[in-house]
């Protein structure tokens, strides 16, 4: 998608006059561009976030087994 729309800003050769981008093309943008602020703002709250160390494991013979 990002080639075609960056021959579609810069090579008018390919594309005749009055043509324009689908809606579709915009849709994929914009999701490319939630995309990456989504990925930024979990990237930060994973940088940010404190440790949390109040877990326990659960034991071995609690995960279904029939002794």
């Amino acid at each position: 998608m990002g080639i075609v729309v960056h021959l579609f800003r810069t090579d008018r050769e390919r594309f005749f006059e009055g043509w324009a981008l689908a809606r579709g093309v915009w849709l994929c943008v914009a999701s490319w561009v939630v995309e990456i602020l989504v990925g930024v703002g979990v990237t930060i709250t994973c940088l940010a976030a404190e440790e949390e160390a109040g877990y326990e494991l659960i034991p071995e013979a609690a995960r279904g087994r029939r002794d």
